[in-house]
C-alpha cells in the first residue's frame, strides 16, 4: 500500500489544493483509500491475467519493456478517475494486454483515454448500440431495460460520439441512428475478454 500511495504522490492530480481548505481535509483519508483500492483492482486484474505473476514483477515488466511506462501512467490515473468495476477491470486488461504486447502499448493508451471516466451508464448505453439498437427509440427503449434514466440517455450518447466510441448519429430520412465505431468495437472487445477471463 505505501508503494502505491508513492505513486499517487507522484502522480499528482491537483488535489493537494483541495485538502489544503479548511474544512475539507477529512476527506484526504477516504479520497486516498478510494484511490488505492481503485488502484489495487486494476493491478489484481493485471496480476491475475499475467498468471499470478507478483504485482512487483508488474513493475519489473514495465522497467524492461520500453514504452509501457506511460501506459502504466494513463492506467493509474484513469483507475483514480474511473469508479465503474467492469471499467476498472477493462483498465486492468488493458495494462496487461499492453505489457505482455509492448509494440501495442501505444494503441492500449489510446482507449484507455477513451475509457478515463466512463461510467456504468455510460458502458451500458455502448453495449446497447452494439447489441442491434441503433435508432434512437430502440436506444432509448433498451438502456431504460439496463437501467438508464431517460433524461441521460441523449446525453451519454454524444459523450460517447466525443470519446470516438460512436459514430455520427445521422440515417436516412431524418431518423437518428448510431453506430459503434471501430473504436468502440474494440472497446466492448476488450470488455468481453475480461469477462471471460475474469
Amino acid at each position: 500500500m505505501k508503494d502505491q500511495m508513492a505513486v499517487w504522490d507522484a502522480l499528482g492530480d491537483g488535489l493537494e489544493a483541495v485538502f489544503e481548505t479548511p474544512g475539507l481535509k477529512w476527506l484526504v483519508g477516504p479520497v486516498r483509500q478510494e484511490r488505492t483500492e481503485r488502484v489495487s483492482k486494476v493491478l489484481g486484474v493485471a496480476e491475475k491475467l499475467s498468471g499470478g505473476l507478483p504485482r512487483q514483477n508488474l513493475a519489473i515488466w514495465v522497467q524492461e519493456r520500453p514504452g509501457t511506462m506511460n501506459l502504466m501512467v494513463r492506467v493509474l490515473l484513469a483507475a483514480g478517475r474511473s469508479g465503474n468495476d467492469e471499467t476498472l477491470k477493462i483498465l486492468g486488461f488493458l495494462l496487461h494486454e499492453g505489457l505482455q504486447h509492448p509494440e501495442r502499448a501505444d494503441e492500449q493508451e489510446v482507449i484507455v483515454a477513451a475509457l478515463e471516466g466512463l461510467t456504468a451508464s455510460q458502458l451500458a448505453v455502448l453495449v446497447a448500440v452494439h447489441s442491434g439498437a441503433s435508432e434512437y427509440e430502440t436506444v432509448v427503449l433498451r438502456a431504460i431495460d439496463l437501467d438508464v434514466s431517460k433524461p441521460m440517455i441523449q446525453p451519454i450518447l454524444i459523450g460517447l460520439f466525443t470519446r470516438g466510441l460512436l459514430q455520427s448519429p445521422y440515417g436516412y430520412g431524418g431518423v437518428e441512428t448510431w453506430q459503434v465505431s471501430a473504436f468502440g468495437a474494440a472497446v466492448i472487445e476488450a470488455a468481453e475478454q475480461v469477462r471471460e477471463l475474469t
